[in-house]
Order: C-alpha cells, then sequence, then structure tokens
C-alpha cells in the first residue's frame, strides 16, 4: 500500500464512520427517542464487528489484506470511541474530552498507534508469544460471534 492508496482508505474510513454517526443522530428525532436511547443507539451506526474483519481479511487477503485492515482499525477505533464517549458523555452531562481521556480502549489504542509510529519494537520471544494470542483470540472471538448472530 502506498501513502496515497493509504490516505484514501484513512479518508473513506472516517467517511464511513462519520456518515454512520449523522444517520444515527439523524433517527433521534425521526423515531422520537429518548437522549440515553439516542447516546445508546447511535453506536449501531458506526460499530463494526473487529474480529469478524479481521479473519476475512487475513483468509481473502493474506498478510497484505490484515495489514490494510490493521490500517483500517488503527484509525476507526479511535474514532469510533470519540463519537461512543462523545454520545454518552453529552447525555450524562460530562466533559467529552475527560471522558475519553478516562477511556481504555481509546488510550490504549492511541499508545499502540504511537509506539508503532515510533518504531519500537517487542523482543522476539515477547512478539511471537503475543502473535500466537491474538490469532487465538480472533478464532475464539468468531466462535463467540457465531451464537449471537443466531
Amino acid at each position: 500500500m502506498t501513502p496515497a492508496t493509504a490516505g484514501d482508505t484513512l479518508l473513506a474510513t472516517t467517511a464511513l464512520v462519520a456518515l454512520g454517526f449523522a444517520l444515527g443522530r439523524l433517527a433521534g428525532p425521526l423515531f422520537k427517542s429518548s437522549a440515553m436511547a439516542l447516546a445508546l443507539s447511535t453506536q449501531c451506526g458506526f460499530r463494526f464487528n473487529t474480529y469478524l474483519g479481521l479473519a476475512l481479511a487475513l483468509n481473502l487477503g493474506g498478510a497484505s489484506g490484515l495489514s490494510i485492515m490493521a490500517l483500517i482499525l488503527g484509525f476507526a477505533i479511535p474514532i469510533g470511541n470519540v463519537a461512543a464517549v462523545y454520545s454518552l458523555a453529552k447525555h450524562h452531562g460530562n466533559n467529552p474530552l475527560a471522558a475519553l481521556m478516562r477511556n481504555p480502549l481509546f488510550l490504549s489504542t492511541m499508545l499502540g498507534l504511537a509506539a508503532n509510529l515510533a518504531g519500537l519494537k517487542l523482543h522476539d520471544p515477547i512478539d511471537t508469544t503475543i502473535g500466537r494470542l491474538g490469532s487465538a483470540a480472533i478464532a475464539l472471538s468468531i466462535l463467540c460471534i457465531g451464537p449471537s448472530l443466531s
């Protein structure tokens, strides 16, 4: 993937998450939802099934497909979390920025991105162990998702 195509991919990712958020918010007045129901249901418009996407990317695109999906998720997860935290913090009358700085998923994703951009590498035994745990996590999550879909 070139920097130009990566930029296009990230732009498309941002547009899709923003569109899902906007459509979710617009549905509130249409269905006359309570503020809490709107805050919770809006997340259905921009949340995604990460584990299923990772499994499909690996099986359909191999290592390069998995790399592209990792780029998309590394960008989309913080954006989705910002939208989710904003909705819930706004409903509760809290400061969205303060709520975001307490969100562990957002913080860990940002720290992981920063470490990757800084070029930090794990020692081989640790990297191999985490890689194997990650591969098992994807398979186990697919097993968990299956029953919930039915």
